[in-house]
């Protein structure tokens, strides 16, 4: 599905069956984004805006949620998923980690 969207992975970082990572090029974001927004929706919380204690809670599994980064939430059947865009301070890339939660 990203490969045919024309997405680019730099890193691919190991994860487990119900959660995974990756690294892709900011220049992307908007293109990932558009991804994500026809997965999981409008996010819970846009980079800019500062997590709520159900999103702090919800994330903290996952390495927690900050202002500066994006939160979606969406329920699919019965499992709960997450998604999260983790800007890096010092390079162009972002990662972008995927899990399930309770």
């Amino acid at each position: 599905m990203i490969g045919d969207k024309g997405l680019t992975i730099l890193e691919t970082r190991p994860g487990n069956p119900i959660y995974f990572e990756v690294v892709f090029p900011l220049h992307e974001y908007a293109d990932w984004r558009a991804l994500m927004l026809d997965v999981f929706g409008p996010p819970a919380k846009d980079a800019g805006t500062r997590p709520t204690a159900q999103h702090t809670a919800v994330t903290r599994l996952f390495g927690g949620i900050y202002t500066g980064q994006t939160l979606f939430l969406k329920e699919f059947d019965e499992t709960k998923m997450l998604a999260m865009f983790w800007p890096w301070q010092r390079q162009a890339n972002v990662t972008l980690k995927v899990g399930a939660y309770r």
